[in-house]
């Protein structure tokens, strides 16, 4: 028989703790309105008694800051470059679309950068791709359970992405 918990994933602003006492609130929120969408879990987190209580800051004001960093940094996320191929004159298409500032850690801080400065830098380049190999290891913890995923899942398995980074 396999046992299942909450937990808290990398990177998470709440701790496993936390995460196992909001996922089963969570999963009833779900069951009770046959399915999860952020409106509900605020509306039950506004009862003080609630275990989602702490997870959010009732403070107007500070709320208010809080969710324009949000804005900001989905701003900063969502803005892509696109290169595009063809004449000035003539048909255009995108060759290549990439997000515009990736986030890196620069002089000890959190940061987004573009990605010319990123190439230009050997310390981010080498964040970046660690990161992009970090993200290929989470989605593949995400998706192997799907059986028509098998295949990709045992190609990066075959890739030996520790050794990869390790490699760096």
């Amino acid at each position: 028989m396999e046992a299942a918990e909450y937990g808290a994933s990398k990177g998470s602003r709440f701790s496993d703790k936390k995460a196992r006492e909001y996922g089963p609130e969570l999963e009833l929120i779900r069951q009770t309105n046959g399915g999860l969408v952020p409106e509900m879990v605020v509306e039950v987190a506004r009862d003080p008694s609630n275990p989602l209580h702490s997870a959010f800051e009732w403070d107007d004001a500070k709320a208010a800051h809080l969710g324009r960093l949000e804005q900001a940094s989905y701003l900063i996320r969502h803005v892509v470059v696109r290169h595009i191929k063809g004449t000035q004159d003539g048909p255009k298409e995108v060759h290549v679309e990439v997000r515009a500032f990736h986030n890196v850690i620069q002089d000890g801080e959190r940061a987004y950068q573009n990605l010319e400065d990123i190439k230009n830098d050997p310390d981010l380049r080498k964040q970046l791709v660690i990161q992009a190999f970090n993200e290929l290891k989470s989605w593949e913890r995400r998706h192997k359970q799907y059986g028509e995923l098998k295949r990709v899942c045992r190609f990066l398995d075959r890739l030996d992405i520790d050794a990869q980074v390790e490699a760096l």
